[in-house]
């Protein structure tokens, strides 16, 4: 015989009627959903209870009438505990699933937002990485230019007199040379020319002489125009050729040219440079002693 499990709701008892013993809480609320359904109206023209009647899994409800005339009769399909067991364990599995699934998707949703938070984050480090490569390669264009397009004055030859034949009569002086390519303004010069045993120092050169605002040394032209700077105290730079020639000393001319490029900042080259016999130039063994020879900015 199939055993039903035997739970009574307090509920079903207060508000409906005597229930058999046998009837579980799950079938007593079938019951009142049931009454409700089949509208039961009036029950103080039925007698106190129910007549309640089992057969095989099937239950029955009989409301008669005080005077046995009418009579009403719900059924119930009695359900054996060993299947409500099954039926609320397949719930409880389908309510873990259900919570198992919306666990995974949330874990997905986050590595999905943590994978594109990643990505996000290298596209915004590359593109600022190749914004400052871009801003250093426009900032080295940019000086490489400005370099190109500044003067550049250097000590370009020396300057002499000579005879119909091409014979050197007299050593005068030195020029200089813008080798920019745009001009320069000359503000002040150092120079002098002197016999010494080794080259001296352009820094310690004592004589200056200042220019005015109107001293613009052009591209590719030569300076002072169709002059030359001789000696401005001391002996004369021929009188010190013939010096140098006789007594074998060493002749140098040494110094600082400073002047301004066409952004108003201010260069300055430094040389010395040896008499070789017919002209000053580089003396290959000491052109940039430590920076202080022939160094320009």
């Amino acid at each position: 015989m199939i055993k039903y499990s035997i739970k009574l709701g307090a509920y079903a008892i207060v508000l409906l009627f005597p229930v058999h013993p046998l009837c579980s809480e799950p079938v007593a609320n079938q019951w009142l959903s049931q009454s409700k359904r089949h509208q039961v109206k009036e029950p103080s023209q039925y007698r106190d209870a129910p007549l309640f009647r089992i057969s095989n899994s099937t239950a029955s409800l009989i409301y008669q009438s005080k005077e046995n005339i009418n009579s009403h009769t719900i059924q119930f399909v009695l359900v054996p505990e060993d299947i409500q067991l099954q039926i609320k364990s397949s719930s409880d599995d389908q309510a873990k699933q259900l919570q198992r699934d919306r666990e995974e998707r949330d874990l997905s949703a986050q590595e999905e937002m943590a994978f594109w938070g990643k990505f996000s984050f290298w596209v915004s480090f590359g593109s600022l990485l190749l914004t400052a490569l871009g801003v250093v390669y426009v900032s080295r264009t940019i000086q490489a230019s400005t370099r190109a397009e500044r003067p550049h004055v250097r000590l370009f030859t020396t300057i002499k007199r000579k005879d119909k034949n091409g014979r050197i009569l007299e050593t005068q002086g030195v020029t200089f040379r813008n080798y920019g390519r745009t001009p320069a303004l000359i503000r002040r010069l150092n120079i002098s020319y002197v016999l010494a045993d080794s080259p001296p120092d352009p820094r310690k050169c004592t004589f200056e002489r200042t220019y005015p605002d109107d001293s613009v040394m052009p591209q590719d032209e030569l300076w002072p125009y169709k002059g030359f700077i001789p000696q401005f105290e001391g002996m004369p730079v021929n009188e010190l050729v013939k010096e140098h020639k006789r007594t074998g000393k060493r002749l140098f001319v040494y110094g600082k040219i400073v002047y301004a490029d066409a952004f108003g900042k201010e260069r300055y080259t430094r040389f010395c440079r040896e008499f070789n016999g017919r002209s000053f130039t580089y003396n290959r063994s000491d052109v940039n002693e430590n920076k202080r020879l022939n160094f320009a900015t």
